[in-house]
């Protein structure tokens, strides 16, 4: 069904990551690779025929700010292998700018340059903004969707029955991609199964987010758990053992 990993090239994090590659590689998990360091020595290139790898570009660039003389985050990327690159509207939580159909149309040439697609991560706007964008943005057909699901419950008002109709009916004409984690109350904690209790609230009413998580009905959508890569591997046993997927 196409789950898999999250991981960043962060100081400290070679070991377990390292793992979290051979253990994606043995069994056909995606994963999503940030470059977030420059000077961190991990070889992902070594598992590039093995890992259908995904690209999350740095927080210091999103569609607002994008240029291509400052791109060398992206084409590290690209050197790897991932062909669908994860991108914010955004730095942080700014405001949108005015000329922001402009900009997309920029990256979207860009994209097509490249021969890959940036996935527009939900981050700080509701469900009825992305609408509006996506519906706008509808000739750039670079542009994709990252539906992260945990943004989704504490930047909107929105269920997550709404989200996945959205997501669902974007993926019938754009690539599309999810972002897996939990949140006890309205902040971005990123818990995994490990640290969550698994029951009903208001965002996913009388379900559970591992029945919802698996329900997940594209299978050409990768399915990212966004958690601490020391919990990574027991959250994928878990969430796999509890469903028997």
């Amino acid at each position: 069904m196409n789950f898999g990993f999250k991981v960043v090239n962060q100081p400290g994090n070679e070991e377990i990551v390292e793992k979290i590659l051979t253990h994606a590689a043995f069994n056909g998990n995606p994963v999503e690779v940030g470059l977030f360091w420059a000077d961190v020595d991990i070889d992902f290139k070594k598992w590039s025929h093995a890992i259908n790898y995904y690209g999350h570009a740095s927080h210091e660039i999103a569609v607002s700010n994008f240029i291509e003389e400052e791109a060398g985050d992206i084409d590290r990327l690209v050197d790897i292998g991932a062909k669908q690159i994860i991108l914010h509207l955004t730095i942080h939580n700014s405001p949108v700018p005015s000329g922001i159909m402009s900009r997309l149309e920029y990256i979207n040439d860009f994209a097509k340059e490249r021969n890959i697609v940036f996935l527009l991560e939900n981050t700080y706007w509701g469900l009825d903004f992305y609408k509006k964008l996506f519906l706008a943005a509808a000739s750039f057909q670079r542009i994709g969707f990252c539906c992260d699901l945990g943004h989704a419950k504490i930047y909107d008002h929105s269920t997550i029955y709404q989200w996945l109709d959205f997501a669902h009916n974007t993926s019938l004409y754009r690539p599309i991609h999810y972002h897996l984690h939990l949140n006890h109350g309205l902040e971005d904690e990123h818990l995994s199964f490990l640290e969550f209790e698994d029951r009903e609230d208001w965002y996913v009413g009388r379900n559970s987010y591992k029945r919802l998580f698996a329900s997940l009905d594209d299978n050409k959508a990768a399915k990212i758990f966004e958690v601490e890569p020391c919990v990574a591997l027991e959250n994928m046993e878990v969430f796999r053992a509890d469903l028997r997927l």
